[in-house]
This record gives C-alpha cells, structure tokens and sequence, in this order.
C-alpha cells in the first residue's frame, strides 16, 4: 500500500477480540479497502498508530485504537 502514489485507502474496525489480547496477539481486526479489494487483518496498537501516522487520523483507526484499553 503505496501512500505517496495516492492510492485511496479506507479502513473499517470490525472487532475487538479480548482472548487474543490476553494472549498478547494482535486483537483489532480491521478491514483495509484498496481499489475496491478487502484485506481483513488483525493488528496491533503498535500497527494502529503506525498506519495513523502513514495515512492520518482515520475515524475506524481510530475507534480501533480506542479499543485497546491498557
């Protein structure tokens, strides 16, 4: 996913599943939409804020973000 080329990008927080946190997994699911294809990944808080920082303060990244409590 190639910011600088202006490829829009939406994402989409699905869930937030509490076992794969306690199991120190990625717990966000998040579904990222490029050029009308889905790509549904878990990700970390760490990988929340490095996709803000990448492509801004998205609203689901956001509540995403939002969701991991500690």
């Amino acid at each position: 996913m190639n910011h600088s080329e202006g490829t829009a990008i939406e994402f989409r927080f699905v869930e937030y599943n509490e076992t794969r946190a306690l199991r120190d997994k990625e717990a966000a699911r998040v579904v990222v939409i490029q050029r009308g294809a889905e790509h549904w990944l878990w990700m970390s808080k760490a990988d929340i804020e490095s996709n803000m920082k990448t492509f801004g303060r998205h609203p689901e990244l956001v509540k995403a973000h939002a969701a991991y409590k500690f």
